[in-house]
């Protein structure tokens, strides 16, 4: 029997997702970032832990001016040697993502290559020559949650409401932090419970 033809499961799933989507009739808002950094973690940092806990991790960036397009090594680095930068917005709105992007943009480009996935991923980084050998500075912009926005954006328009103006602002301004804590406290525990390489390795970042 296929699943979704079961009704006990269906009901099950409408509920909730009216839930998610009513969200403003209900004295609760929904957390939205705790399932964008489930994906976050799945598709990008499980995949880096792997590539890191291969022993030497080989990053790549384009050799600049090539016609065609090249490659070339940045180095081999040990796992002890590397940390990683997660950069959030201060706020969930246009002006402050785009502030996190520009600063991203600041950063050197490169990528490494998952065995997991069997493709590569780009990342932003920095290399600190030390005299013990170079430090690895992985850098990467939380995207994902560039949508939290638009999502409460879209449904309160929806019910007529405004977020950003009057009485709710301030109301936008508490869910803002919310969600943004969660997806910070989201990534620490699933690197906790997963028992990630980059466990104590990885640190959360505002824009200057």
């Amino acid at each position: 029997m296929n699943i979704l033809e079961n009704e006990a499961v269906m009901a099950a799933a409408k509920k909730s997702v009216e839930l998610f989507f009513n969200w403003w009739s209900n004295r609760e808002h929904p957390c939205v970032s705790t399932g964008l950094a489930v994906g976050y973690y799945y598709n990008f940092l499980r995949p880096l832990g792997s590539a890191l806990e291969r022993g030497e991790f080989t990053l790549y960036a384009a050799v600049p001016g090539g016609n065609p397009l090249r490659f070339r090594s940045q180095g081999k680095f040990k796992l002890a040697g590397v940390r990683l930068q997660i950069l959030l917005p201060s706020r969930l709105d246009e002006d402050s993502l785009k502030h996190s992007e520009d600063h991203f943009d600041t950063f050197r480009k490169g990528f490494f290559y998952s065995p997991e996935n069997r493709r590569h991923h780009g990342v932003n980084y920095s290399v600190r020559k030390l005299a013990a050998g170079n430090e690895l500075t992985l850098v990467d912009f939380a995207r994902p949650l560039a949508c939290v926005e638009w999502f409460y954006q879209h449904t309160e328009t929806k019910n007529r409401k405004r977020l950003d103006t009057g009485e709710q602002l301030e109301k936008w301004r508490k869910i803002q932090a919310v969600e943004l804590a969660a997806f910070e406290k989201s990534i620490e525990t699933f690197l906790r419970e997963t028992r990630s390489v980059l466990k104590g390795k990885v640190d959360f970042i505002t824009s200057p």
